[in-house]
């Protein structure tokens, strides 16, 4: 493509980007703006064609910190592309220093240069401009820096300043010889390659004169840029992610602990201890396990900077020998493509669900499994559809070591901010950030702290947002009325009513941290976190969540004290576009809560991100298993069934499921596909109130963690299925055994473990499974039956022992002070003998002695036909028949 067509395509954008401001009254904006995109990257594309490459044969090029990692091997592979190769070292007697003299070319001089003396560096360059005097050095490399790990309050100042003086920021009179060198006039711009690290984007712990050297080095290029474009010399950074063990960074030098532990007074010594700094050593060399194993995409990627007529300003370049490099993705995932303007590797941010994500290299935990439902609405005819995109979102990681993280996330007004806490939270967890916390307190406080930062990172990432939604208010003359803006402004009305929809999504959040063998857990927002646990002779379920809804006593006092009319609330069921009182992102109720007319009288933002938070609760041999479940879930069974002990429900659900499925993932879609069906059915068979309830369904997640409770070791074989709200058993299989059991396992539940949190949010009301003879556990551990005498009543003549029952005002929450197997009030009760057992009313005698005649094989066959079984059939693929070779 010749330089000619180059500035045409120049005119024709510009011609283009000014007919588009004529006619965006009458065009599509839309449309405006994709032929301005399609434009652009045609530009782009042919415009670094037509710049070409580069040869560098001939050419020269210095090379800073060549004794090991990139330097070295970068002179070695430029030397082989036929460059003049100037290659500092800052040891000559380093074993690299020694393999590149052994070169013995001409083209490959090795100089001693310490970046950091200034004496050096003029010796350097003259040097430099001795050999090259008529071509002009064409690219400098500055490569040189050192690893350094530890912790700030270990870190001397000497430490501080050993490495900043190997970084970038120390380069400036390197940079001196460009210009000095460069033989002006012949139209070719030079190179100056600076190389950073992907840690100059990102903060993580331990690092940190590393990192703010490497900070500094990203800030101090792009000025260089802009100081040297009038020489002609083009400014390139190069950011690349793990290769720690192929570059040999973590040597003596970057993890030598002895000096700054000797360094260190006493009282630090007495904080840290020394084996905290053997564990970072350790902790270090297993990292470097997971690293890229070569250098050579970073040596491609440098020399493409140094031989591209148009380079990209930086280039992220993943490590890693996984299946993606989880640092560098997270940068572009927090950058949303801004940090580049499509280098190598840069591609622009992709979301979380059904599309690639830096989680996605993160391992996932194999104890938990998920069951997944989008929202729908339903006609009459037994047709569905779906009301929105799914706004669901969720993770469950296994880390290193003994921690676990899962997540469920309710979005609403769209996916945008589930999509982005899903894809942040992990990195506030799960990047050193528990590290040395060992006290409950503490852990508490990374979770409460993780919540705050991810809804301040995420508003920050609005800003551009409430910039041009400013912008575009002002092109509406000030007081116009709603309906005379959107006659005579219609695109603009439409522009801001597009923004407002971007600004007003926000969503739940909980999470269920397992670390040191205990579990802790928060939330905002109302998806819901069951504990259930074994005994003897029971199971307990506990709530470890709180809901932040309307409905919560002590959010609306809460509410109260900022100023708000709750009864108002209460009366609209909602505070902007949610009924939660706490949730993550959501700007109308946060910073724009004074444009909502009924919140304006708040003096602080009504909803916040503040969670709550709770644990350490021990991972015990008691612990069955764990159910994190979004609202959409016990929502639609609640309205389908009317029941008030949903998570009784649910929870029992999950236990039967355990019995009849073999895999996590099975269980928790079992679950879901019944609620599912159960909220269907009562939409097509139910009274026209149910009918209004059971019209449409939020999305659903079910996650299932398990602990000590067993999955069936066998796959399950069909069977008939029945549902009763009251609490009887959710299946009603064939009975395994000819005998009827003595004792049934009943649900108590305890009260809930650890503190408030900040934002004093209440805790849990229990949810109780009844034993048989309506025996319920309170919070302490006794029965309901000994806090309250039992009656007697008279019912068809017969008088019937019952215990009392404690009730709860909230229904949607306490879901068990009635028995599992309790009677209705109008079913008939059955006479018990002294044992409690119902006296026999049929005669088995024949069918014993017929089961005493069978064979074994069919008594098997009788037992195989009564197993219990699942509502749905497995899908038997029916095998094609193998004909066999004639021989």
């Amino acid at each position: 493509m010749s330089t000619a067509l180059v500035h045409s395509l120049e005119a024709g954008l510009l011609g283009v980007a000014l007919l588009a401001v004529y006619t965006a009254l009458t065009t599509p904006t839309v449309v405006c703006l994709l032929t301005l995109t399609v434009l652009y990257v045609i530009y782009r594309r042919e415009r670094r064609k037509a710049a070409g490459t580069i040869p560098l044969t001939d050419k020269h090029v210095l090379i800073t910190g060549c004794d090991s990692g990139f330097g070295l091997e970068l002179a070695q592979h430029l030397y082989r592309r036929g460059c003049h190769v100037f290659a500092t070292v800052l040891n000559p007697d380093s074993p690299g220093a020694k393999q590149l003299r052994d070169v013995s070319s001409p083209k490959l001089s090795v100089m001693s240069l310490d970046v950091s003396k200034d004496d050096d560096v003029r010796s350097c360059l003259r040097r430099v401009k001795d050999v090259c005097d008529n071509t002009g050095l064409w690219g400098l490399v500055n490569n040189a820096g050192i690893n350094f790990l530890g912790d700030v309050e270990l870190t001397t100042m000497s430490q501080y300043l050993r490495v900043a003086e190997r970084e970038p920021v120390r380069h400036g009179p390197m940079h001196q010889g460009l210009p000095a060198t460069h033989q002006t006039g012949q139209g070719i711009e030079r190179r100056i390659v600076n190389v950073t690290s992907i840690k100059g984007l990102l903060p993580g712990p331990l690092n940190a004169a590393y990192n703010i050297t490497k900070y500094g080095g990203e800030t101090f290029s792009d000025i260089v840029r802009l100081e040297m474009k009038e020489f002609g010399v083009k400014v390139v950074l190069i950011e690349p992610g793990n290769f720690g063990s192929a570059t040999g960074c973590i040597n003596s030098e970057g993890v030598n602990f002895d000096s700054m532990w000797d360094a260190a007074s006493d009282d630090v010594k007495q904080l840290f201890k020394r084996e905290h700094l053997d564990r970072v050593l350790a902790e270090t060399e297993a990292a470097a396990g997971t690293s890229y194993p070569t250098v050579e995409p970073v040596l491609n990627t440098i020399e493409e900077a140094l031989t591209s007529g148009d380079p990209e300003i930086r280039y992220i370049i993943d490590g890693s020998n996984r299946l993606m490099d989880k640092y560098c993705m997270l940068v572009r995932a927090m950058s949303n493509g801004r940090l580049s303007n499509g280098g190598v590797g840069s591609p622009p941010r992709l979301e979380m669900q059904g599309q690639i994500s830096w989680t996605d290299d993160l391992p996932v935990c194999h104890l938990s499994g998920v069951g997944l439902s989008t929202n729908q609405i339903y006609r009459e005819d037994g047709n569905r559809r779906e009301e929105h995109e799914c706004e669901d979102r969720n993770f469950h990681f296994r880390h290193a070591g003994n921690c676990y993280l899962y997540g469920v996330f309710d979005g609403h007004n769209g996916s945008r901010v589930a999509d982005f806490a899903a894809q942040r939270m992990p990195a506030e967890l799960l990047l050193g950030q528990l590290q040395n916390k060992t006290t409950d307190a503490e852990v508490l406080e990374v979770l409460r702290q993780a919540f705050l930062a991810v809804e301040n990172v995420y508003f920050e990432s609005t800003d551009a947002l409430l910039a041009e939604k400013t912008t575009t208010q002002d092109r509406l003359p000030e007081g116009i009325k709603a309906y005379d803006a959107y006659r005579n402004f219609p695109e603009v009305v439409n522009k801001l009513q597009q923004l407002e929809k971007e600004l007003s999504g926000g969503t739940t959040a909980t999470l269920v941290l397992i670390y040191n063998n205990k579990i802790y857990v928060a939330n905002v927002g109302d998806t819901r976190v069951l504990l259930v646990k074994t005994s003897q002779e029971s199971l307990t379920m506990q709530q470890l969540t709180v809901d932040h809804t309307l409905a919560n006593a002590q959010e609306l006092a809460r509410l109260s004290a900022v100023g708000l009319d709750v009864e108002k609330l209460k009366t609209l069921n909602k505070i902007g576009n949610s009924n939660c009182t706490r949730c993550i992102g959501d700007y109308h109720v946060k910073g724009g809560y004074r444009d909502i007319d009924y919140l304006s009288c708040a003096t602080k933002e009504p909803v916040i991100a503040d969670p709550y938070v709770d644990g350490g609760i021990p991972v015990d041999e008691n612990c069955a298993f764990l159910i994190i479940m979004s609202d959409g879930l016990y929502r639609a069974l609640a309205d389908a069934t009317g029941t008030e002990r949903v998570n009784v429900e649910i929870a029992g659900m999950v236990i039967t499921e355990f019995s009849q499925q073999t895999t996590l993932n099975g269980v928790a879609q079992a679950v879901v596909d019944k609620v599912v069906r159960i909220h269907h059915d009562t939409f097509m068979t139910g009274t026209p109130q149910q009918k209004r309830l059971c019209q449409k369904r939020d999305d659903i997640t079910l996650m299932v963690r398990q602990f000590k409770y067993p999955l069936s070791s066998t796959h399950s074989p069909t069977g008939v299925l029945s549902y009763h709200s009251s609490g009887t058993p959710f299946y009603q299989p064939r009975p395994p055994a000819l005998h009827i059991p003595q004792n049934t396992s009943s649900f108590s539940s305890g009260a809930g473990s650890g503190g408030e949190s900040a934002g004093d949010s209440p805790k849990t009301p229990t949810n109780y499974f009844g034993a048989v003879g309506n025996m319920v556990a309170n919070s302490s551990g006794a029965t309901v039956s000994s806090l309250f005498p039992p009656s007697e009543s008279t019912v068809g003549g017969r008088t019937q022992t019952s215990s009392s029952t404690c009730t709860s005002e909230d229904s949607t929450q306490s879901s068990g002070e009635v028995g599992l197997f309790q009677h209705r009030s109008h079913e008939p009760y059955l006479d018990l003998d002294e044992e409690g057992r119902i006296k026999p009313y049929v005669d088995f005698k024949e069918f014993y002695f017929a089961l005493q005649n069978m064979t074994e094989e069919q008594q098997q066959a009788l037992m195989n036909e009564m197993r219990p079984r699942s509502m749905y059939d497995p899908i038997q693929e029916e095998a094609e028949p193998v004909s066999m070779p004639d021989h």
